[in-house]
């Protein structure tokens, strides 16, 4: 059965401090139209859970054991289709691209924004960014040009696209603008300080040798509501799972 105590002890250490540990994941690299980019470069990807906690399951294009998810960092690469990850929650990537900043442990990380958080959020809850995508959960709601849009909102926002190549892809994606237009106007309009993130986080991935190897998204359910979450979200390790979305 779930461990609904060890949940709800999980929930809030993750919720409420930088770093908890997670699990391992399998990440497929290539999860198919039309949750992966046309170029097959980022995300969408889909994390599949083997054990630990990595987040809530299930969600747009999501199923009972996994998630789609989007990379944060141009600069760290996956090892390779279908391959395994150690994993922990945090609310930074591990080394940082654009958006990098001193740590205060002499070393540097990239704390994900709101906007990003508001990005992904949309995304995993089936909504429609403004009425740029249509609502639901299945593939009917989506595009693989809508997974190129909102990789491409996400690296801008993140400060990704580091040469004036990258930057043209955004700017001219018309979707990817609006999208990250929409979000910058949610945070405002909900007062949200820079990196007030909610129920998102980090999902750093390392290689069996302790390497870095990628950082993506995913959703945790809040300390406010751990006792319902542990209920109705998704724990992997308990015999049932239920979706979360």
């Amino acid at each position: 059965m779930i461990n609904l105590r060890f949940m709800a002890v999980a929930t809030a250490l993750v919720a409420t401090s930088g770093v908890s540990l997670a699990g391992v994941v399998q990440v497929q690299a290539n999860p198919g139209a039309p949750w992966q980019r046309a170029d097959t470069s980022g995300g969408g990807f889909r994390a599949t859970t083997i054990s630990g906690f990595n987040g809530v399951m299930g969600g747009r294009g999501g199923t009972a054991t996994s998630f789609i998810t989007f990379c944060l960092e141009r600069n760290e690469q996956l090892s390779g289709n279908n391959a395994q990850y150690n994993t922990e929650i945090s609310t930074s990537a591990t080394m940082g691209g654009g958006g990098a900043i001193p740590d205060g442990k002499g070393g540097m990380h990239d704390p994900i924004t709101a906007v990003t958080a508001t990005l992904y959020r949309e995304f995993r809850f089936g909504g429609t960014f403004g009425g740029i995508a249509t609502a639901g959960l299945d593939s009917s709601s989506w595009s693989t040009s809508l997974t190129d849009s909102l990789q491409l909102a996400i690296w801008f926002e993140e400060g990704e696209l580091t040469n004036s190549s990258l930057m043209n892809q955004f700017t001219s994606d018309n979707a990817a603008v609006a999208m990250h237009t929409w979000a910058m106007n949610q945070v405002a309009n909900l007062n949200l300080g820079q990196y007030d993130i909610g129920n998102v986080r980090v999902l750093r991935m390392f290689n069996a040798d302790g390497s870095n190897s990628q950082d993506l998204l995913t959703i945790i359910p809040l300390p406010s509501a751990a006792g319902l979450a542990c209920l109705g979200l998704i724990a992997v390790g308990g015999r049932n799972r239920r979706r979360a979305f």
